[in-house]
């Protein structure tokens, strides 16, 4: 991890440096800077190329050693070459006589040349010495693979092996007749051989699928502890199986196997063989054999923890007459299967696996530890390993563990079985297994999700913008590409990995809140804190918390009360080496001293700390990429000497806003020539001066609709995503639809009205026709009061997909749809609207996938031929709404069953109907 952790972000700076229309290099200055430049890129490809190869435990070693060496060069040069760059840009500043144009810093590198040159060096000595450790590596692995795998002692000859093969061949020549067996109902139950705490809804799927399915392979995935290899074994051990399929083999397959050993692990499980004569065939001729008697035989193979996606080709396992049954960490590892995800033990499956490892299968648990013993395995978040491993630690000293007392502190510690303090902990171990096999980005990106309190609920696009922040992403990628789309990508990974949790996805599968486990949290805190990636402060102690602090690249702070104590906030701020400071604790609303004194910060988040004035002393900070805090007045002008800021975010705290005295941004924002994403809850973007353009600025959320005026629009070409508050009592509020229709690339988009007026009083919005850009993918109304024949405007635009219709967007009592509307909607929302009755007909959003109603409490019925054949309904999801609405849902669910068409999902919540079954 430590050597993309770090390269990363010197790649960042250097590029930056070298492609930025607002630095000027002396041409000797460039040419130095250029050659770093592509010997870093060098370096980072010798360390990529080194993950994808197999390489000796040796080579490995040695390269864990050479990232440290990288990490401490790393360093050094950052904290030369940085603090350099901002005395100049502070400097040029200072003595600008142009604050109204767009600046250029001269960046002189006399001072530092010797430096970069040395680095250099290093970093050209480092890559070779990374090539020739892959060579070795790989020819010491070639050299081991080139032993026979449990090569016998005893010889024979090729003729006697292919003698061998064939007479088995001939022993086993019969092909088994696979007829359809019906089974009793209770054979599909567990049986008193079930050694499993709950579950059994799952056991009962796989055992079904096994028997009765149709897939060749099935895959059993989740996270480490969650207990696929033991829900595998019951399968392989339970009676039915065992009858239905008569030649089995279970067998262990790990991170690195040889297939020789697999194939010979297989046979002899699966039929009588001399070990001795399997462990000197060909590997080839072994295949060859095993796709013989996979053709002719009803087997039931089980592949324990496998990690490579080669495995199903080289075993040619969807060719056969078997089943096979694979547990895996990793999602899809093979194509063409049904893939199981294991769940989560529930809170009182959790308590009674507790209970049974604390105390026995036959034994009660004491009356007064029960409510707390349901906490403690509360804490556990339904995860077996972790369950077995605390109830290890409560019966470890017999009734010394066994009281009330010592229960309640364990309840109490956030961290009882100490994940990521103690190496050799078995459980640590299950847990590296995960991480340790990520490649190096991959570890950076998944580390950093640390950085949040646990049991946090990350919303991607803001981890995003941090990873992007603090330099992860490199600037070469981002400029060729949706840097989203690339983070997207990373973060994908780590969830096929099953190292992070999904919490919500979009229609289009794409992740938009996720969070860690606990255990993997603590093993995230624990890695960073040996990596020295970054650091989490909690508490003030005065013996030990300069020592904590000191030297680190990155603070999270999940206690703001400490930026009001004296002696904790001068200790937080002489950390001079800070790159990132992350305030991730509650809200902290009473004025409190912020660190600006760390010059060299790229990422300052502090959106949970409000600020009552202007913090005059952010703009010193010329490193920030982003920068986020709670701000109510006006924006100074100061703002843009940030020129290097991508992501500038400030959140108002409540209050009223006149539209009289609107809340302007400065001009001079127009010279923040790399902002991407820019929030300001209320703000006015001003008219910007003569050909000035943002042209990197994407998305722009919260901002006053009283901006987009022609000017601005022009200014902001490549905007993609756009929100907007509309204050329904300015002079014309609506009038900015006359322009945003020309932001020719905008996907997204969002309007509220913030204080809509009764209907009496109202502005009327425009007509929706012509006033919505053609390549609209989403849009959200809120407030607008829109007449529901409007609707047949936005209903022609073919592009979008997701319609949110909130707070009397649109109003009356019916809606009634033609056929041709929303071609291609797929997620519908209706919420706090006065509709009464919704028409449509059979064609109308065929292709909607999820439907959510929330609060519309007069409506009468959802209209029953949506979601009918050929519709593409999977979810329907009723908040609030009446008893009529359920009913006429079930209607469309059964009719839909009438019509053997399944998979759609009802989910209700409602108030008056507390008895309703809910789905998971």
């Amino acid at each position: 991890m430590a050597a993309y952790a770090f390269l990363a972000p010197v790649d960042t700076l250097l590029h930056h440096l070298l492609n930025s229309s607002q630095v000027h290099l002396l041409r000797s200055d460039k040419k130095l800077l250029q050659f770093s430049y592509n010997k870093v890129v060098s370096l980072q490809k010798a360390v990529e190329d080194f993950e994808t190869l197999d390489v000796s435990e040796n080579s490995c070693k040695k390269a864990k050693f050479l990232d440290r060496l990288i990490k401490e060069a790393v360093r050094r040069f950052e904290d030369i070459l940085e603090p350099h760059l901002s005395t100049q840009y502070l400097s040029q500043i200072a003595n600008s006589n142009n604050p109204n144009h767009p600046r250029v810093f001269v960046v002189d590198l006399k001072e530092v040349k010797e430096d970069i040159s040395s680095f250099t060096r290093f970093v050209m000595a480092i890559t070779m010495e990374y090539v020739e450790n892959m060579k070795s590596g790989e020819k010491e692995m070639s050299s081991s693979r080139s032993k026979n795998v449990g090569e016998s002692t005893i010889k024979y000859s090729e003729g006697a092996q292919l003698d061998y093969l064939q007479m088995k061949s001939l022993q086993n020549y019969s092909v088994d007749k696979v007829e359809e067996v019906e089974y009793e109902e209770e054979c599909w139950r567990p049986t008193s051989n079930y050694q499993m705490v709950g579950l059994v809804d799952q056991f009962v799927e796989l055992k079904t699928s096994l028997v009765k399915g149709s897939h060749e392979i099935t895959i059993i995935s989740g996270m480490a502890g969650i207990g696929k290899t033991t829900l595998a074994r019951q399968l392989f051990n339970d009676p039915l199986i065992s009858s239905h399929f008569k030649y089995r083999a279970f067998v262990s397959i790990g991170q690195k196997y040889e297939l020789k050993q697999v194939v010979i692990d297989i046979l002899s499980q699966m039929e009588d063989h001399d070990i001795e004569m399997l462990q000197c065939i060909k590997e080839r001729e072994l295949l060859k054999y095993w796709e013989r008697i996979s053709k002719t035989k009803r087997y039931l193979l089980v592949l324990d923890d496998v990690w490579s996606l080669h495995l199903s080709s080289s075993l040619k396992l969807v060719q056969g007459k078997g089943r096979t049954l694979v547990t895996s960490r990793i999602e899809s590892v093979f194509a063409y299967s049904n893939d199981v995800q294991m769940r989560f033990l529930s809170e009182d499956e959790s308590w009674f696996l507790l209970r049974e490892k604390v105390f026995g299968k036959d034994s009660l648990c004491p009356s007064e530890l029960v409510e707390v013993g349901k906490k403690i395995a509360k804490n556990c978040e339904g995860l077996p390993l972790a369950i077995v491993a605390i109830a290890k630690l409560l019966r470890s000293k017999g009734e010394e563990t066994l009281t009330l007392e010592y229960w309640n502190i364990v309840s109490e510690d956030d961290n009882p079985l100490s994940i990521g303090n103690d190496d050799q902990d078995p459980m640590m171990n299950t847990l590296y297994s995960s991480y340790e096999p990520l490649i190096q980005s991959l570890k950076a990106f998944f580390l950093y999700m640390g950085v949040f309190p646990r049991r946090f609920e990350m919303v991607a696009s803001k981890l995003f913008k941090l990873w992007l922040g603090e330099g992860f992403i490199k600037t070469r990628m981002v400029d060729e590409g949706d840097w989203e789309e690339i983070c997207m990508m990373y973060l994908n990974e780590l969830r096929i990995s099953n190292v992070v949790l999904i919490i919500e996805v979009s229609l289009e599968g794409k992740i938009k809140t996720c969070k860690l486990h606990s255990v993997f949290w603590h093993l995230c805190v624990g890695e960073a804190r040996k990596e020295d990636f970054f650091r989490i402060v909690r508490g003030y102690s005065s013996d030990l918390f300069a020592e904590w602090i000191k030297g680190q690249r990155r603070l999270c702070v999940q206690n703001n009360t400490l930026f009001g104590i004296k002696d904790s906030y001068n200790l937080i701020s002489s950390v001079s080496s800070a790159r990132s400071l992350l305030c991730t604790g509650v809200h902290h609303n009473y004025p409190v001293r912020m660190c600006f004194e760390m010059m060299l910060l790229r990422v300052l988040d502090a959106l949970t700390i409000r600020f009552y004035v202007f913090p005059y002393d952010v703009v010193k900070l010329m490193l920030l990429r982003y920068l986020a805090f709670t701000y109510t007045g006006l924006l100074h002008s100061s703002i843009s000497q940030l020129w290097n800021l991508r992501f500038l975010i400030i959140r108002r705290h409540l209050c009223i806003i006149s539209p009289k005295a609107p809340l302007l941004l400065p001009v001079e924002i127009w010279q923040m020539k790399e902002l991407r994403h820019l929030e300001v809850t209320g703000g006015v973007l001003p008219e910007p001066y003569a050909g000035a353009i943002l042209p990197k600025l994407a998305t722009i959320l919260d901002i006053s609709a009283q901006s987009f005026r022609a000017k601005v629009v022009d200014a902001i070409p490549n905007v993609d995503k756009l929100g907007i508050e509309i204050d329904s009592s300015a002079d014309d509020p609506f009038s900015f639809f006359d322009n945003i229709s020309r932001l020719e690339n905008l996907t997204s988009l969002k309007c509220s009205v913030i204080n809509p007026k009764p209907k009496s009083q109202a502005v009327a919005p425009p007509a929706p026709a012509g006033i919505f850009p053609p390549k609209l993918r989403k849009l959200s109304l809120s407030g607008f009061g829109y007449p529901w024949k409007y609707m047949r405007e936005i209903g022609e635009l073919e592009c979008l997909e997701v319609l949110k219709l909130k707070n009397y967007a649109f109003h009356g009592v019916e809606w009634k749809s033609n056929n041709s509307e929303f071609p291609n909607l797929r997620f519908l929302c209706l919420e706090d609207l006065d509709l009464v009755r919704w028409r449509c007909n059979r064609s109308s959003f065929r292709r909607v996938r999820k439907l959510v109603i929330r609060h519309c409490y007069k409506l009468q019925k959802i209209p029953e031929e949506l979601g009918i054949d050929p519709s593409e309904m999977e979810v329907m999801e009723l908040v609030e709404v009446k008893p009529s609405v359920v009913a006429s849902a079930k209607n469309v669910i059964l009719q839909r069953k009438k019509k053997n068409v399944e998979g759609l999902q009802l989910y209700v919540d409602c108030e008056w109907e507390d008895e309703l079954p809910r789905q998971p």
